[in-house]
């Protein structure tokens, strides 16, 4: 069985066809300019130590040096969230001399 199809058709599918392969390659030539983009953007973590309950009187009275009990162990895991989305725990911990989160578990997933 032969098919035979006229030449103008064949232009217009190679054409098609190249088009989706430049669009595909195109976009791979981009990945780092957008991993560039990426990585100068700013973005808020929230680093959340516990909940807790407080009555606003209290909150009112608070003074530097007070405590607030979380009621929790002073090991207990750190919620990092990203977007309003948790994507880490982790533990308190020290990074050259300052206060910073040792990340644990992953929660996220792409």
């Amino acid at each position: 069985m032969s098919l035979c199809l006229p030449g103008e058709m064949l232009t217009n599918i190679f054409s098609e066809i190249s088009k989706s392969t430049s669009r595909r390659s195109t976009g791979e030539d981009k990945s780092e300019e957008i991993f560039d983009n990426l990585r100068d953007s700013e973005l808020e973590i929230v680093a959340e130590l516990a909940r807790t309950r407080i009555l606003l009187s209290d909150l009112y009275h608070l003074n530097v040096g007070d405590v607030v009990d979380i009621k929790r162990p002073k090991d207990s895991p750190i919620f990092l969230n990203i977007g309003g989305r948790r994507w880490f725990d982790g533990r308190m911990g020290t990074s050259n001399k300052q206060v910073a989160v040792k990340i644990g578990e992953t929660y996220y997933k792409a």
